[in-house]
């Protein structure tokens, strides 16, 4: 069995480094896969899961990767396209993407 974790948001500011020391413990505990969820308008907030990943990208090695989803809709295309390869020119290829058609209507306004 393989198991993943999701890499939590930032809880005390004043925590430094909280996403990469998160992400190296749990490449250490044996996780196989870290992963970001994308959340805005849903009354809380998640890290940006673009820059949530290059951060544990950058202290971890052998971790697989990838957003839990991303709402394909909230994105220019080009934008979109643009970010995903930036991501894959950090991760390599540990990343995996996960891609979603919709979105729900508090992400949509909250993009505007």
């Amino acid at each position: 069995m393989k198991l993943g974790a999701l890499l939590v948001p930032v809880v005390d500011p004043e925590e430094n480094r909280f996403i990469a020391n998160q992400a190296r413990q749990l490449e250490v505990e044996g996780f196989q896969s870290l992963w970001s969820a994308q959340a805005i308008g849903c009354g809380f907030m998640m890290t940006d899961p673009f820059i949530c990943l290059s951060t544990a990208a950058a202290v971890t090695e052998n971790v697989t990767l990838g957003p839990a989803v991303i709402q394909v809709p909230l994105y220019h295309p080009i934008d979109l396209a643009h970010r995903i390869f930036s991501l894959q020119q950090v991760c390599g290829k540990r990343l995996v993407v996960g891609l979603r058609p919709g979105s729900t209507a508090q992400d949509f306004d909250a993009f505007d």
